[in-house]
Order: C-alpha cells, then structure tokens, then sequence
C-alpha cells in the first residue's frame, strides 16, 4: 500500500507539471505565430525543465529511501559505542561499513536504458554523435549496467515529431530518470518517473550515518570507478573526521547520555563534513583538482541512533 501510494504521488506529481509545461509552451506558440522575427525575440520562451527527487524516511527501526533521477543516498554503519566489548580507540567501533547505496538511474542503468532505447531515444556523446555498442535488451536478459553509456546524452531523434506540443523541443539529458522534463515524457515516453523505493531495518546494536548528495558530488570524486567505491571513499572521509573528533571526548559509554551530551559537537560535525563536501577545490584528498568547473551541489548528512526497540 505505502509503495503503491508513492510511486502514485511521484506519477500525479509528474503529470501535472508536464501539463502545466504543455499549457506554457501553447500559451507562447500563440504569442508569437503572428509576430515577425523580431518581435520573436522579445517573448521569453518557456524552459522545459526536471528535477530528480529523493525522500529518506526514518521511524524507529525503519528507513526508507525513495530515489528518482542521479541524486544518490549512501549509508554507513558501525557498532554503538554503548555496546560491553567496545572501547575508547577500538578498531571494530571505529570502523564503518557500507550497508546501503541507492541505484542511480542513469543512462547506463538497464531498466531505464532499455525503456529510451525501445521508445526510440537516442544514445549520443555531448558532440551529438551516436554512441555505438552492444544492443540494449530486456533487462532480464542484460541486468548488468551499460558502461559505455554512463557519460552519454540522451536525445529525441531528429525526425521526432508530435502534436503535443505546437513547437519542437531539443534537450538532452545525462540521466534516465527525472520529474519533469517534458520533452522525455511525451509519447512515447523515454522516461518513466515511478521511483524505486527501498525498505531498510536498523540494527539497534549499531549507529548509522547517511548522505544524500546531487550528482556534483559523485562525478566529480577522484575515485571515479563503481558506485560501491566512492561511497567507501565518503565513509572513509567521515571515519577520518568523526574518530578525530571523538578521541577528544571524554567519552561515556551509557545509552543515550553520550549523544545527549555531545549533540551539540555531532551537529557541528555533520555541519563541516558536508561542507567539506561542497567545497571540492579545497578537498583535495577526495575530489579531482583537474576539473576545469564544478557542477552544482547540494549535500545532507546526518546521524542515526537506532533505538532499543
């Protein structure tokens, strides 16, 4: 029922803004039908625009991700500091484990590559020029991520004609998955804004931290290889921090007092971490310094105790 209700809001969300868009573009059709090339220019055309859209939800024991786009959500456990066998500098309680990585739907992942190609999209580099490879199949057949398309654009093909809208649009995307976006949700559609939704169940005999991040931080990590690697490399960067700052604790091992008392200095850290995050020029050790620009970054990070349910 809960998964059935989200992937509805996600689709009347999707619905209404592209009609709102479709609505825009035969407002200004019918501005400038009648109006000679000069008088075009001064009527601002519409932007057909998208956003992708991540919801992490926490309840007790529960979380939950909802992920649509390349946003990504990482999340990282460790023991509770509280637990008998661990101790101020243990190896084992300072140690933080990958325990979840959201899927990115990019050109590259299988369900949404197969559902552009088969709907007529186009693969191409940022050239225009077709990106040649093996087929794309049913991703029952090739479950496997298409790497060769990871850095590609999706396109309409050049004779792509609808009546839908009373002007052409030519936008190209470096993702699978989106709200909006008009021109990949006309018929047939390219793309498919139902989300993927992941139910996780929390350890209370662990502590969790998770990041959710825009794709200007992951394009841009120096450990650019598989998804899996570079949150390893963010967890490793919050071990750094978070083991640096608590080795000035004066650490006391009791439930829930610990983190009553330091809340004030985990906040601040969660604050600087994800500045750090934002910051890649002055975060050599993580990003690439050969970047000639930045895309745009959001990052949220925070800190999960789970309780003694």
């Amino acid at each position: 029922m809960f998964t059935a209700a989200v992937q509805k809001m996600f689709q009347q969300l999707d619905h209404i803004y592209c009609e709102q868009k479709i609505n825009e573009y035969k407002a200004y059709h019918a501005k400038i039908e009648r109006l000679d090339a000069r008088a075009k220019k001064a009527i601002k055309k519409p932007i057909d625009d998208g956003c992708t859209m991540v919801i992490n939800m926490h309840y007790q024991d529960q979380f939950i991700n909802i992920n649509l786009g390349d946003s990504r959500t990482i999340v990282g456990k460790r023991r509770s500091p509280w637990e008998g066998d661990q101790e101020k500098g243990s190896r084992d309680y300072h140690k933080w484990e990958l325990f979840f990585s959201s899927v990115d739907h990019s050109p590259s992942n299988p369900t949404r590559a197969y559902r552009v190609h088969a709907n007529g999209g186009l693969f191409t580099d940022v050239t225009g020029a077709a990106i040649n490879g093996s087929t794309i199949l049913h991703p029952t057949l090739h479950p496997a991520s298409y790497q060769h398309l990871a850095r590609c654009r999706i396109r309409r093909p050049p004779n792509f004609v609808t009546t839908q809208v009373p002007i052409r649009l030519k936008s190209t995307l470096n993702l699978s998955a989106t709200l909006g976006d008009l021109n990949f949700k006309l018929d047939p559609p390219l793309f498919d804004p139902t989300p993927e939704i992941t139910f996780m169940t929390f350890d209370p005999d662990y502590e969790y931290i998770f990041m959710m991040a825009y794709d200007g931080v992951w394009d841009h990590l120096s450990c650019s290889s598989s998804p899996s690697h570079q949150a390893k490399a963010v967890l490793e960067y919050f071990a750094a921090e978070i083991n640096y700052m608590e080795f000035n604790f004066d650490f006391e091992l009791k439930m829930r007092t610990y983190y009553a008392k330091y809340s004030s200095q985990y906040h601040h850290l969660m604050k600087r971490l994800a500045e750090g995050l934002c910051n890649r020029q002055k975060n050599p050790n993580l990003f690439t310094s050969n970047a000639a620009r930045f895309d745009d970054v959001t990052a949220m990070i925070g800190m999960i105790v789970t309780p003694q349910v």
